[in-house]
């Protein structure tokens, strides 16, 4: 279960740099 949850926290670093990168879509 420690798995998923890393992997959700990792995948929501990847979506919080995304998002830095396209600032005008939020």
């Amino acid at each position: 279960k420690s798995y998923e949850t890393k992997q959700y926290k990792k995948g929501l670093k990847a979506a919080d740099a995304i998002l830095k990168k396209f600032p005008d879509h939020g």
